[in-house]
């Protein structure tokens, strides 16, 4: 007699163990499917700088689509997705291509690449940091084109202090008894000291400006004074600064030869000297006698100079502000004529 409870009992428990078998199965292919990369097409789309691709492929990974179908990525260059993405089925990734700069910065020409639509931006994206006082061109705000060139110039605006030497200031004495390589120095003065506060402005590394904020004296300059011959030679000023302070008589100037025939005398001055260059007359009302001197033209030498000269003689027509320049000939008087002239007392 058969048991017909048992075989249904039997029955089902070999359905049961025939679907977890299947099951098993199922799920063994799933993981075979995701683990190696089960090969099945996909359809996905690359916009590459405008230029829309489509692409069937059986690879997983945007990276490997990107090497399978030669798209080479460049300095700069921005992919929509990362490249370690898993790609999907109908999926779209975007190429954008960095535009390229020539810049000129810090001494060096170098190439920088950046899919910004700015300069300003552009830098940003490269790590180029601009000072608050840094000139750019173009501007930051231009509109990146490829190729482009771009200049920055450092510039940098700083204070400093500085200690300087005053330089002494030399006082010529002429000495019309001596000749010109006569030099004695009747005093030998010294350099003073300042402390000076500068607004410096470099570019490039290179000063195009320094401006004097303030300055103290810390030591006062000594003036040194030296005796120099004039025997019938013409001696300048070396520098304007041997005529500062020193009282100054607007003149008419005229001019004579030491020859007795020329100038209807004996050739000998007021003060017993014989007449030549370097001694001239003057209105001792105006001009005391032995007075050092220096004559220039009324544009501070620029015209001509006479340079350095003695009060030494007077003339019947020397009165006011009259002066008589002593020449060595007769047409170099000739020459010079009638002039206004500058007459610097030195003493």
């Amino acid at each position: 007699m058969i048991n017909c409870k048992e075989t249904a009992t039997q029955i089902s428990m070999k359905l049961r163990s025939a679907f977890a078998a299947l099951l098993t199965i199922l799920v063994i292919a799933s993981v075979a499917s995701v683990s190696l990369g089960f090969n099945y097409s996909r359809n996905i789309t690359i916009i590459d700088n405008g230029n829309e691709e489509s692409i069937t492929t059986s690879k997983v990974y945007l990276d490997e689509i990107i090497a399978e179908n030669k798209i080479a990525l460049n300095k700069g260059d921005i992919i929509s997705a990362p490249l370690h993405t898993r790609v999907a089925h109908g999926d779209v990734f975007t190429i954008t291509r960095a535009k390229k700069i020539n810049l000129v910065a810090d001494g060096k020409t170098m190439p920088i690449f950046s899919c910004s639509a700015t300069v300003k931006e552009a830098l940003a994206d490269n790590g180029i940091k601009l000072g608050q006082y840094d000139e750019i061109s173009p501007v930051l705000e231009t509109v990146v084109s490829n190729e482009m060139n771009v200049e920055i110039h450092r510039v940098d605006v700083k204070t400093v202090t500085l200690e300087e030497k005053i330089e002494r200031t030399v006082r010529k004495i002429p000495s019309a008894d001596h000749k010109s390589s006569y030099r004695e120095v009747i005093k030998e003065g010294y350099d003073g000291l300042a402390k000076n506060e500068y607004k410096i402005i470099t570019r490039d590394g290179e000063e195009i400006s320094r401006e004097l904020l303030a300055s103290e004296v810390l030591v006062q300059p000594e003036d040194e004074i030296v005796k120099i011959g004039t025997y019938n030679t013409k001696v300048l000023a070396s520098t304007r600064d041997e005529l500062s302070g020193c009282k100054v008589i607007t003149v008419n100037a005229t001019a004579y030869d030491p020859d007795p025939a020329s100038c209807g005398g004996s050739g000998i001055t007021a003060t017993g000297r014989p007449a030549r260059f370097g001694l001239v007359a003057v209105d001792p009302r105006v001009i005391p006698l032995g007075s050092k001197l220096y004559i220039e033209s009324t544009d501070d030498g620029k015209s001509w100079s006479y340079g350095y000269a003695i009060a030494a003689d007077t003339g019947g027509a020397i009165k006011g502000n009259r002066i008589d320049l002593c020449y060595n000939t007769r047409s170099e008087c000739l020459k010079f004529g009638r002039r206004n002239a500058k007459v610097y007392v030195l003493d």
